[in-house]
Order: structure tokens, then sequence, then C-alpha cells
């Protein structure tokens, strides 16, 4: 019977052995898979950080844009808003101009030679004023453009007079820049 005693109890401690055994294996298995749920979540949180970093980088570039857009527009409305200054300024000073071009002629005709000298002066002061600004008259020596005349009167073409030759000028006209600051007034040969 001893023997029979320590046969079973070989087999007891065989078989608590295997349950050991079996319980580690679970064990492990267990631990296993609650490691690989949390590299799962880990990685989904890596994941969705990712995403939400990728989300704020374009937000930041579409902004960064968005910025540069807006100074680009501002400097070409600044230059514009500068351009369109000068272009009245310069009208305002039309008038006088005219009135200087009248005072030459008026001198030429009826004044003394200083006078007719400190007119010319005045005139070439105004003209090299104008260039400065890059302001010129409109050629009248050439047929009528109504992107640049303005024809006031009409009349009859004289033989060797092309149709729509200019063949009076009543005001200067100037442009600046390819814009156009005052359309010369002139009398039209049709």
């Amino acid at each position: 019977m001893k023997d029979k005693k320590k046969k079973h109890k070989k087999g007891d401690i065989q078989m608590s052995e295997e349950i050991k055994d079996t319980e580690l294996e679970q064990e492990q298995e267990a631990e296993a898979e609650a490691e690989a749920e949390q590299v799962d979540e880990a990685q989904a949180k890596i994941d969705e950080a990712l995403a939400k970093a990728d989300e704020y980088l374009l937000a930041a570039q579409r902004i960064q844009a968005d910025f540069e857009n807006y100074k680009r527009r501002n400097k070409n409305a600044i230059a514009e808003a500068t351009e369109d200054g000068i272009n009245e300024a310069v009208k305002m000073f039309l008038p006088v101009i005219d009135n200087v071009d009248r005072a030459v002629d008026a001198a030429e005709k009826f004044g003394d030679e200083a006078f007719n000298k400190g007119i010319e002066l005045l005139k070439r002061q105004v003209s090299d004023m104008l260039e400065k600004l890059d302001v010129f008259e409109i050629d009248t020596n050439c047929p009528f453009d109504p992107n640049f005349h303005n024809a006031v009167m009409q009349a009859e073409k004289e033989e060797g007079m092309e149709d729509n030759q200019i063949t009076d000028v009543f005001q200067k006209g100037y442009i600046r820049k390819g814009k156009v600051l005052r359309f010369s007034m002139v009398k039209v040969a049709k």
C-alpha cells in the first residue's frame, strides 16, 4: 500500500505540476492579451495624436497662406492708392499748367523780353516736375482717338486732310503711366 500511496503521491505531484503549468500558461496568455490590448490602445492614441498634428499643420499652413495673400493684397492696395493720390494731385494742378501756357502765349504777343524769360522758366520747371511724375501731354499730331481725345467740335475736311484728323486743340490732355488724367479737347475734321 505504501507503493500505491507513493505512486498516488507521484501522480498527484505530476498532476499538480500540470495544473500549475496550465495555470501559468493561462496567466501568460492573459498577460500577453492584456499587453496586446495596451499596445493597441497606445497605438490608437498615437494614431489619433498624429492625425491631430496633421490637422494642426494644415490649419497653420492655410493661415500662413492667407496671411501672405493678405500682405500681397494690402501691398497692391497701398500702391494703387498712392498712384491714385498722385493722379488726383496732378489733376488739381492741370488748370494752373493751362494758365502758365496762356501766360507764355500772351508774353510772346505782348510782354517784354524779361517777362518772357520768366514765364518760359516757369513753364520749363512745370514740365520738369510733370516729367518726374511720369506725366506727359497726350499727342494731338495724330488721328483722333476716343481713348485719348475728346472731340468738342467738328470741321469740314479741307483738301489734303485725312478723316478724323485733329485740326485744333482747345485744351491739352495728360496721361500718367497709361492712365488718362485728362482727355485732350480737340476739333476734328470730318
